[in-house]
């Protein structure tokens, strides 16, 4: 194995790892809400959810694309500034965290009253929404810290607090519903305990070790803090239009096919974080040594770590599409015992699973252009696999009803990939 590799799978590994079970979060909340309250608690979940990623998504702007600045002033050697960058983002991480607790806390009773006719549906929404209102805060710091302790040179740091949270989340879930019985709003504070435990071990090693980032004296000005939101504005439209897609499409399959087609999206979306988290982590994982190397000109290394992470991605996503097309009824079942939501759920996830098919080459090339400073490359990916969906949406579901909501991603992601494919070839990086 040589050194490329080698640094490779020092980065990825623990990356992978972390967002797997990041994604196990979520994945364990909905099987065990699924399963004890039934596809109405599981619908009002999967409404909830799209409203928590847009905060999430707000977060990302300033996470994701100080994350690039940081890199790029390592690679050049500029430790003080590259401390100073990070600095200034946490803060403004807390600041912009706690705008949104006070809105949700203000609108959130009045915003699912007003979106669900069914008033049952309403209080099960608010009860679970409400929790990660009032946590969001300190969980918001999680999703940052995770990339911030990978550029300080921590990925394995990283993983453990991811895995430790995941695992402390499952025992919660278990603990509050099953053991103590309690209501529908007690999965959400599993996972925001586990969350906000996980958030907590992550600072820990910014103020305890000496790392290449330390909390230092902010450093930012007008130019920086543009390109930062540039950068970040990607990973947010990735996020807020994947979240108004939700929201559109729950809205469509509630007078298609009732909570019972918004809880199937519900599992579907989970899956599919769970087997595009893979690729994410890889991706995600690789990122600031995509930076470090373009920032240090090391266009031999870079190459080969572009090669690696193409081939990778690809099989990866292949054998991913093979096992959920092969199990699909399987899968589904976990989520539900209902037979109605098998039917639709297995149906459903057969058709949605072609985006693996593509996703993994748009998510390669994403990558590479945002490591590279190419902001609004990313930024066009974004638009197309992303924002176009919402548009595609009404079209697919006039011409094939309730199949038109599970191929619509698909049909984004292999237009972004056309896109991808042009632009990709004229940086070489492919």
């Amino acid at each position: 194995m040589n050194k490329i590799t080698k640094l490779f799978l020092k980065y990825t590994i623990p990356n992978i790892i972390s967002i797997v079970f990041i994604s196990i979060y979520f994945l364990v909340d909905e099987i065990f809400v699924g399963q004890i309250f039934g596809a109405k608690a599981l619908g009002a979940v999967g409404l909830v959810m799209p409203f928590v990623m847009i905060g999430f998504s707000i977060i990302d702007v300033v996470a994701m694309g100080s994350s690039v600045q940081i890199s790029l002033h390592l690679g050049a050697k500029k430790r003080k500034v590259a401390s100073g960058i990070f600095s200034f983002s946490l803060i403004f991480i807390i600041f912009m965290a706690s705008i949104c607790l006070v809105f949700g806390v203000l609108f959130a009773r009045q915003i699912c009253d007003a979106l669900i006719e069914d008033k049952e549906l309403a209080n099960l929404c608010f009860e679970f929404a409400i929790v990660y209102i009032i946590f969001y805060p300190v969980i918001s710091l999680l999703f940052a810290l995770d990339n911030y302790l990978r550029i300080a040179k921590k990925p394995l740091y990283s993983m453990a607090v991811n895995v430790i949270a995941a695992l402390l989340n499952i025992i919660l879930d278990y603990l509050f519903l099953v053991v103590f019985g309690w209501g529908l709003w007690s999965a959400a504070l599993a996972g925001c305990i586990s969350m906000s435990i996980g958030a907590l071990i992550a600072f820990l090693p910014f103020v305890l070790q000496d790392l290449n980032l330390k909390i230092t004296k902010i450093y930012m000005d007008l130019k920086l803090f543009t390109n930062i939101i540039f950068n970040g504005s990607s990973g947010f439209l990735v996020g807020i239009s994947s979240s108004i897609f939700m929201v559109v499409a729950n809205s469509i399959l509630l007078d298609i096919s009732g909570t019972t087609g918004v809880a199937v999206l519900s599992a579907i979306i989970s899956i599919e974080f769970l087997v595009s988290g893979i690729i994410m982590g890889m991706c995600d994982g690789v990122q600031p040594l995509f930076s470090y190397q373009y920032g240090a000109r090391n266009k031999n290394i870079l190459s080969k770590l572009y090669k690696i992470t193409f081939f990778t991605a690809a099989l990866i996503s292949i054998l991913g599409f093979i096992l959920v097309e092969l199990g699909a009824e399987f899968i589904i079942a976990i989520f539900s015992k209902d037979t109605e939501f098998i039917i639709l759920g297995k149906d459903a996830l057969m058709i949605f699973s072609l985006v693996y098919l593509c996703s993994w080459f748009v998510e390669f090339c994403d990558t590479c252009f945002t490591s590279t400073n190419q902001p609004m490359l990313s930024f066009g990916v974004a638009i197309i696999s992303d924002l176009l969906p919402i548009v595609l949406l009404f079209v697919l579901v006039e011409f094939f009803g309730i199949n038109g909501v599970w191929i619509t991603v698909f049909v984004a992601k292999f237009m972004a990939s056309i896109f991808c494919i042009f632009f990709i070839k004229r940086l070489q990086v492919a």
